[in-house]
């Protein structure tokens, strides 16, 4: 942690606890745990309960199992030539296109890339609306906002002239590996999301609408087989095994040159069981979480989480690339997409 400040609300009731965490210690669940881990605490302090100062709360574990995960997969890519050449002819379709919404940017805006961000939260009853029909339609919330994502840069694509027939949109997903950890990982905290996050393109013509859930179910289809056959895996170590893997992360993590995907999103799930946020005297009351952009070359990324029974999307984008108006709008435009599939059939199962 090398950031943290407690900002309190006027008239000295509640504030925000400002937390600055880097990326390199921990990640997204990890986070969500110790937030859990400083609520109990202060609560306990508040109330003049003993903090027991021995007691470990969880474990930090290093990127071993990960390293082993990969180590597997590049093994299997060495003795299986067609999955070697099928990953690789993927992973260069998921990162040889260019971002379309690009073509209605200008930039560089700004000399120093900065993140900003901005907000979409929906109440109870959307985000109860929309998890009942994501059920009925049997995909999952994540592949269907990466649906609706893709429908509101539509929107901001209708600028164009000559707009194409369709768009070829590439999403990279942050890919939880303790999915593929054995035995109880409740206590682990660290970073354990693949080091490249999954890429996966999806070819979207302009009138989705009208077939969404379709669309939808087919990217569905795909992610679930791909983690099955653990392709996330499989294209990192396909990567580190293409070049070394400080040109890997050289590349990635610090070129300024133009982004190889459209947006990436991170979602970490309901974290209400990982953070009630219930106490005595200190409630926990709303969650906001962003991942700085300043060093990656991406547009956008997607922070995503349900708290209390609320759907919290927080779209941080580079300043380099893109201004708050068109973040605004493309936010503008999910929640009109979100309140349309929760409300009418769209004839979208054609």
């Amino acid at each position: 942690m090398w950031c943290a400040r407690f900002l309190p609300a006027a008239g000295g009731q509640g504030g925000v606890l400002l937390l600055g965490v880097h990326h390199t210690a921990t990640d997204g669940l990890s986070n969500i745990k110790i937030c859990h881990f400083l609520h109990t605490i202060l609560d306990d302090l508040t109330a003049e309960r003993r903090v027991d100062d021995a007691e470990q709360l969880a474990d930090h574990v290093g990127d071993e199992e990960a390293r082993l995960l990969y180590e597997r997969e590049r093994q299997r890519l060495l003795h299986d030539p067609d999955l070697y050449r099928r990953r690789k002819e993927e992973l260069m379709a998921a990162t040889k296109v260019p971002p379309p919404i690009l073509s209605v940017l200008s930039f560089p805006r700004n000399e120093v890339a900065t993140t900003r961000s901005v907000k979409l939260v929906l109440d109870e009853p959307a985000t109860q609306a929309f998890r009942q029909i994501c059920q009925a339609e049997g995909v999952s919330l994540h592949c269907a906002l990466t649906g609706v994502v893709n429908v509101a840069m539509l929107g901001i694509l209708e600028a164009l002239p000559n707009t194409p027939p369709e768009h070829n949109f590439v999403c990279s997903h942050d890919i939880n590996l303790r999915r593929y950890y054995e035995g109880d990982t409740s206590r682990i905290l660290g970073v354990h999301i693949a080091t490249f996050s999954y890429k996966m393109s999806l070819v979207t013509p302009k009138d989705v609408m009208h077939k969404f859930w379709p669309y939808v179910l087919e990217l569905h289809g795909r992610l679930r087989e791909d983690l099955k056959d653990r392709a996330p895996l499989q294209a990192v170590a396909l990567r580190l095994m293409e070049r070394s893997k400080d040109d890997n992360f050289k590349e990635c993590f610090s070129s300024t040159a133009v982004p190889e995907y459209c947006y990436a999103i991170s979602n970490i799930g309901d974290v209400t069981s990982t953070l009630p946020g219930n106490g005595d005297f200190v409630q926990v009351t709303n969650l906001t979480w962003c991942a700085s952009l300043r060093r990656l070359v991406t547009l956008m990324c997607f922070n995503v989480h349900t708290f209390r029974g609320k759907l919290n999307i927080n779209l941080a984008y580079s300043t380099h690339f893109m201004g708050r108006d068109t973040a605004q709008q493309i936010v503008n435009n999910m929640h009109d997409v979100i309140t349309s599939l929760s409300t009418k059939d769209h004839g979208a199962r054609e």
